[in-house]
């Protein structure tokens, strides 16, 4: 981040299938019917901490995939896998309307970002960063790490 634009990151996490569900495919799950949509906001870069699906299945994959390609008012979409996706190897074959990161680091919109699973080797995280983004913790004393700005 040469110049000091202002850069405006969703944080999101543990959605167990409820985000696709709201949005898109509510009156699948009648359960849910009075559950009300709520929307995300406008930004620059989406950051979905892990936990997107209950058992990983492609049927749950698909739905949150076209979930993220509803919000198009979000320019940049960041995924990893949480406990919950544990077939972590279907994502990125599947997750087509976001980058899925995986014990990687990308640079987007100026931020270095690393992205770890829920099972984080966290002597792999490099120096830096701006943003880490992890399922969990990187001990039991920092429960949650995300942004490191």
């Amino acid at each position: 981040m040469h110049n000091q634009e202002k850069i405006r990151v969703i944080v999101v996490s543990d959605t167990h299938n409820l985000a696709s569900v709201v949005s898109s495919t509510l009156s699948s799950y009648p359960c849910l019917i009075n559950i009300p949509k709520i929307p995300l906001p406008a930004g620059d870069l989406l950051l979905h901490a892990g936990d997107m699906t209950q058992r990983c299945k492609k049927k749950e994959l698909k739905a949150f995939n076209t979930w993220l390609g509803e919000q198009t008012h979000i320019r940049h979409k960041i995924v990893i896998a949480g406990n919950h996706e544990k077939q972590s190897e279907l994502l990125k074959p599947i997750l087509t309307n976001c980058i899925v990161l995986e014990d990687e680091r990308i640079k987007v919109l100026g931020l270095h970002i690393y992205g770890t699973t829920w099972k984080a080797d966290w002597s792999l995280i490099p120096e830096g960063l701006h943003i880490l983004l992890a399922h969990s913790p990187p001990s039991k004393d920092l429960p949650i790490v995300i942004l490191i700005l």
